[in-house]
């Protein structure tokens, strides 16, 4: 690329094209004579060829190759041309799904462009000269997981202690690099000290998506490191370990006759898991006395969002915010409003979460549109999500939300923004505190990183956390020793 004569010299989709093909080596993948390239310059016709086969021309939308090309069209560019799999940096909590998104936030990762200022990233804004130069030149050394290895810390001591075992241990058969790989990569992540943020081997992943799916076996409860403990966030519902007497809070000790004090969080899911029609013993800390509860394990097939009318009075319960939660909650809705009730009751108690997109989408069947439902804070900058959607939800519809220390995440979410605007009342026990927005990001070998990358506030600004967790209008702590429930007894009075 020439030198820039002043700062806000700009280049053409054609040149920047061109030169990040040279850039990067490029070559076409096959031969391709068709004649759609004919309208083509000719000078451009072979590298606008090879960037088709590699579905850089998706980012150049309308092919204009003498227009200026903006931040994010040549950021996409280069992804494209260098192949990176957008897949592995999906971020499903967050709901970004567009490639121009994943292509930003790729950029702020691996430091290919600075934001124009300290609020707003400047995608949409005319590349310079002098960007496209720092652009191409910072991306020539980034791979297609976004890492450098050089720029690991302590990378020399980590490769001069394994070659020191491999060359001097006296058991040399003992040594297993794929497990001393995996321990090491589960050492960097721990030593952030953030229990949601995980590396998870094959095995594990598979386990891990496993949980996000409607089905599985086991016993059907959500956990968590809290304080380094495994803590029930909230047994499913209709679940084993809700039939057993599982609680939200319970404190599991030991699975069978094992201790897991200490114990990583998933190789203690993977204790608690096993053969349909097994049983499983937990030893739960609860309210400080031990407890002994048996479970039989099961396939665990539960739908997300249920609802019924007792008497005047709609009953909406959602119990996790999956992909469908949107979909399902309006089909819900629809038939419990055609009844014309004088009251909706949303019973997210036991909701551990999901979703942050899902929340603002059910969000988006209660206020209206436009309205920010959460504000998303990242290490580079701050957002709010917005509703998407006209409510169908009556204005004038009372509302009463159920939560308990069980309801966490995108739940929080959503009782907070309804609680924020006055569009509910909530009713039941302080949440669980879940302020956090993790990644999951796919490895080449099946393994995957769970990464917490954003935390969020409330509309009114308020940060959900372990020592901050959403209060109820109305406070009710449950009995644990009975099976009334005293917050849905309050609601439906």
């Amino acid at each position: 690329l020439p030198t820039a004569v002043n700062a806000q010299e700009t280049i053409t989709k054609g040149e920047f094209l061109q030169a990040a093909i040279e850039v990067f080596n490029v070559e076409q993948k096959e031969e391709d004579n068709s004649p759609r390239w004919d309208r083509i310059p000719q000078h451009y016709r072979d590298i606008v060829i090879t960037a088709n086969q590699y579905g850089a021309l998706r980012s150049l939308r309308p092919l204009q190759l003498d227009a200026p090309i903006t931040r994010e069209q040549a950021i996409g560019t280069v992804l494209y041309l260098k192949e990176i799999d957008l897949g592995a940096w999906q971020y499903p909590e967050l709901g970004i799904v567009q490639h121009k998104k994943i292509a930003i936030l790729i950029a702020l990762y691996e430091n290919w462009l600075e934001p124009t200022s300290a609020t707003e990233f400047g995608g949409e804004q005319i590349l310079t000269l002098d960007e496209a130069r720092t652009l191409l030149r910072n991306a020539i050394g980034s791979n297609s997981l976004g890492y450098d290895a050089s720029t690991i810390p302590g990378i020399e001591t980590l490769a001069q202690t394994w070659n020191l075992l491999e060359q001097t241990y006296v058991n040399p058969e003992d040594i297993d690099p794929q497990k001393a790989a995996y321990a090491a990569a589960k050492a960097i992540v721990e030593s952030v000290d953030d229990p949601y943020t995980t590396f998870f081997e094959p095995v594990e992943a598979d386990a891990f998506e496993n949980q996000l799916s409607n089905q599985f076996i086991g016993i059907g409860a959500e956990v968590t490191l809290r304080d380094g403990v495994v803590t029930v966030v909230a047994p499913l519902k209709n679940s084993p370990a809700e039939q057993a007497g599982v609680l939200a809070g319970d404190i599991i000790i030991m699975v069978d006759d094992v201790d897991i004090t200490g114990m990583p969080l998933l190789e203690s899911v993977q204790l608690i898991r096993g053969p349909e029609g097994t049983t499983v013993t937990l030893t739960v800390l609860r309210k400080g006395k031990e407890k002994t509860i048996d479970i039989t394990r099961a396939v665990i097939v539960y739908s997300d969002v249920e609802h019924e009318m007792i008497g005047r009075k709609a009953v909406l319960t959602i119990s996790r915010f999956s992909n469908n939660a949107q979909q399902d909650t309006r089909a819900a809705l629809e038939v419990l409003l055609a009844n014309n009730p004088n009251e909706l009751i949303i019973d997210l108690r036991n909701n551990p979460g999901g979703f942050l997109h899902a929340a603002n989408e059910v969000l988006s069947l209660f206020l209206p549109k436009g309205t920010t439902t959460v504000n998303i804070i990242t290490r580079n900058e701050t957002y709010a999500n917005n509703t998407i959607t006209e409510p169908i939800v009556p204005a004038n519809l009372p509302i009463t939300v159920l939560i308990n220390g069980g309801s966490a995440s995108a739940a929080e979410i959503m009782a907070g923004a309804l609680q924020d605007y006055d569009r509910a009342t909530l009713i039941g026990e302080p949440s669980f505190g879940k302020g956090s927005v993790q990644s999951l990001n796919p490895l080449p070998d099946g393994s995957q990183v769970k990464i917490t990358i954003a935390r969020w506030e409330t509309p009114n600004g308020t940060y959900v956390n372990l020592d901050n967790q959403l209060q109820p209008d109305v406070l009710i702590i449950e009995d644990l020793d009975t099976e009334r429930s005293e917050i849905m007894e309050q609601a439906l009075r």
